[in-house]
């Protein structure tokens, strides 16, 4: 039997109160080996509290989320308490501003403490025997009132503190030692019985290996554990299918790979929140292609450096017409929390996936496959290893070619039978020329424990878009352009025994539907960018034309402000658009009824407000007013005008514009709008701030970068278009006193009756 301590507590199976009876009779019939380190050992986990300095330690965890929940900062895991040994006391003093806690292993210290207030709260955790232990070292702040005492089992910790005036005094207790691997993971597993481990052997990783040592040989039909070696760092499991003798007397054995962990493990246990794959100790495998399918890599191309990467040449027909070549590097990182044992399977599991991908590619293909560039194993402590699959997505009918690079991570846990799914991904990508088109990366994460497989995850992300042309006997091409991101998580769909149970995930987190990167519905016609097509309407004929009118209602909503409240009516405004003859059409309805609820939300948000919410920092909005500034074509600016209230001496007046797509009823971005990039917008703001100080004298030595830098906060561009100007807004105090108010300052002017500099409203 082979156990390597980690401390952990069992979580209840899934199987209910009938299968926990029927598996706890069956193992007392076959009396299995199980692992105590549950009952031998305790998670410690250290807290912060941001307010008073104080460093908290328990070993309950639902004492730790409670704390999470109200504001301290998670540390991890401090140490490990044995469940046995010496007694740590746990005190706290209720009269500092508050409240300390204070830990000892003297009785005679908590006994003064007693009797000078502190109250007691019994025993907190154990402390080993200094001879067998690890040192917590205790250093003491004379400065503070709150959080007096840090416990630390790092010296560099102890003694970073002593050099800033802290003092130092000695050890306070010792926890235990447990084995880690080098991303400071901690692991457990055990053997069934009658599994026969192997240590002295060469060869294995082929499934046939020669016992060094004489006298081990196993018989057909065992069940057989290598462990890891220099030559087979992934060591292998499962059952001997034939043994033979060499001349010089030693055994060649073959075994199938085991697939199922219960063929050979009764319980297993890792963690590990962050492992960074070090490219200087992976094993890499190259990549398969489909059947269908061959792919040929050049050795030559280098990723960056602390990457992996290859870069590749897939013909994906016989006479080459279709392929995919260019090249693909990743980063990864894996985090991991599993535990499972053989009559409750699956009990608990926490994969993270992600890293920095990065792919550039030309496609001429008529396909839709993964293909395997690369698999990286990364052996990392007594038998386990995460195997990172690296392949490109490949789903195309025409041509294009593609620059993607993304930081993704995605975390999928396992919670009662059903995977929860977080997603973080970002992606910037440059999509060309495409014609129905999804291209992207899939990296996945295998774990596995003597190359049986536990649990896998995979995240795919990239670029999908399509570019559909008709060329008219008029000699007008018109073509519909559009482009969006995807991301897709998988969980299970490659681990036999999962898939078995049923216990599998996939779905696309982010699709055409709900991406964040995405280009709207474009269309174009021989090249140049157009509302609406032209084909078939007669050549002076005039685009429809737009009025708005604006929604003005007067609101009564309530603020509050630490333990008062009050009432004010104030002026809430939302446009709604209409063709200019009074009629409409199925985008304007869809977008002034979008308007209209976005609005009603609003509004029914603030009057649904309570003191609670607004203690807790909800953002109080007692005035909505966006009207229409301009109409130029089908593009509509509307101009955004919101007092927000946060129950503090001040409140905040947030000016800026929106703009809107008439004939497609969607919302267009500022710079689309604009014709301007973000570079021009902050030159043009510049321009516009110098001119206004030559009129103004600048007495608040205001610095023009950091001023344009209000134009964007809150992700918002704080820029609308009138008439007659682009008009730039400063938050109020930015350009003077916050009782000066913001200020509207044109930045382009569009008609002479504006020029840059001018002021158009102070707000």
């Amino acid at each position: 039997m082979r156990t390597v301590r980690r401390p952990s507590a069992h979580r209840a199976s899934f199987f209910g109160v009938f299968f926990a009876l029927l598996f706890a009779a069956l193992s007392i019939c076959l009396a299995p080996c199980r692992a105590i380190a549950a009952e031998t050992s305790a998670d410690m986990y250290r807290l912060y509290n941001q307010w008073t300095g104080e460093h908290f330690y328990t070993a309950s965890a639902e004492e730790r989320d409670g704390l999470i929940a109200v504001g301290w900062t998670d540390e991890g895991l401090g140490w490990v308490a044995p469940k046995s040994g010496d007694p740590v006391y746990r005190l706290y003093n209720p009269y500092v501003t508050g409240g300390d806690h204070h830990y000892t292993l003297s009785a005679a210290e908590r006994d003064g403490l007693v009797a000078a207030g502190w109250e007691y709260e019994g025993v907190g955790w154990m402390s080993a025997p200094a001879s067998a232990g690890v040192p917590l070292y205790r250093q003491y702040n004379p400065y503070a009132t709150t959080g007096t005492h840090n416990y630390t089992t790092s010296k560099a910790e102890n003694d970073h503190l002593v050099s800033l005036g802290w003092r130092e005094e000695g050890v306070a207790w010792y926890g235990i030692d447990v084995s880690e691997g080098p991303g400071g993971g901690a692991y457990e597993y055990e053997l069934q019985d009658g599994v026969k481990e192997i240590a002295s052997y060469r060869g294995g990783d082929d499934g046939e290996f020669e016992i060094v040592a004489r006298g081990e040989a196993p018989k057909v039909g065992d069940k057989v554990a290598l462990l890891p070696t220099e030559e087979n760092p992934l060591g292998g499991a499962g059952t001997v299918t034939s043994v033979s003798y060499t001349a010089h007397g030693t055994s060649s054995v073959k075994f199938e790979q085991a697939s199922d962990p219960s063929e050979i493990f009764e319980s297993i246990s890792m963690s590990d929140r962050g492992v960074e794959v070090d490219s200087s100790t992976i094993i890499i495998t190259e990549g398969q292609a489909s059947p269908s399918s061959r792919i040929s890599v050049d050795d030559t191309w280098r990723p960056e450096e602390g990457s992996i990467g290859k870069e590749f040449d897939i013909p994906l027909d016989d006479d080459g017409s279709s392929y995919v070549r260019g090249g693909i590097s990743v980063s990864p990182v894996v985090g991991y929390d599993v535990e499972w044992t053989l009559f409750g399977g699956l009990e608990h599991c926490e994969v993270s996936v992600g890293g920095d991908v990065e792919i550039g590619a030309e496609v001429c293909a008529r396909a839709e496959e993964d293909v395997k560039i690369l698999e990286v194993s990364a052996p990392f402590f007594m038998g386990f290893s995460i195997d990172i699959p690296l392949y490109l997505h490949v789903e195309a009918d025409g041509s294009i070619s593609v620059n993607v690079a993304y930081e993704m991570m995605t975390t999928m846990r396992l919670v009662d039978d059903e995977w929860v799914v977080e997603d973080t991904s970002d992606l910037d990508a440059e999509l060309k020329a495409a014609v129905h088109v999804r291209l992207g990366a899939k990296v996945g994460a295998e774990l596995k424990l003597l190359q049986i497989q536990l649990v896998d995850a995979a995240v795919g992300a990239g670029v999908g878009g399509s570019f559909v042309a008709t060329t008219h006997e008029t000699g007008l091409t018109c073509a519909d352009l559009s482009a969006f991101m995807y991301v897709n998580v998988e969980v299970g769909t490659g681990t036999d025994y999962l898939i078995d149970l049923g216990w599998t995930f996939s779905k696309d987190v982010i699709d055409e539907s709900n991406s964040p990167f995405k280009l709207p519905p474009t269309h174009l016609e021989n090249g140049v960018q157009v509302s609406e097509c032209t084909y078939g309407k007669d050549p002076g004929e005039e685009g429809p034309t737009y009025v708005t009118r604006d929604v003005v209602q007067d609101r009564t909503v309530t603020a509050y402000q630490g333990s008062y409240s009050w009432e004010e009516t104030r002026e809430w405004a939302y446009p709604q658009f209409a063709l200019s003859d009074g009629g409409s059409t199925a985008v304007l309805d869809q977008l002034n009824s979008s308007l209209r609820s976005s609005f009603e939300a609003r509004l029914d948000s603030q009057m649904s407000m309570t003191m609670e919410d607004a203690m807790s920092g909800a953002e109080q909005i007692l005035h909505c007013y966006d009207t229409t500034a301009s109409i130029e074509g089908p593009v509509a600016c509307v101009r955004l005008d919101r007092d927000l209230f946060y129950g503090g001496a001040h409140g905040t007046r947030v000016v800026g514009g929106k703009f809107y797509d008439l004939a497609a009823g969607e919302e267009m971005s500022t710079y689309d709008a604009l014709g301007m990039t973000e570079a021009e917008i902050r030159d043009a703001a510049r321009d516009g701030l110098q001119a206004y100080f030559s009129e103004h004298t600048n007495v608040y030595g205001v610095d023009y970068d950091d001023a344009i830098d209000y134009l964007f906060l809150d992700d918002m561009i704080a820029v609308y278009r009138t008439e007659d100007a682009v008009v730039a807004c400063f938050v109020e105090g930015v350009l003077g006193p916050v009782a000066n108010g913001g200020q509207e300052i044109v930045i382009k002017a569009l008609t002479d009756r504006v020029s840059v500099g001018d002021v158009i409203g102070v707000y």
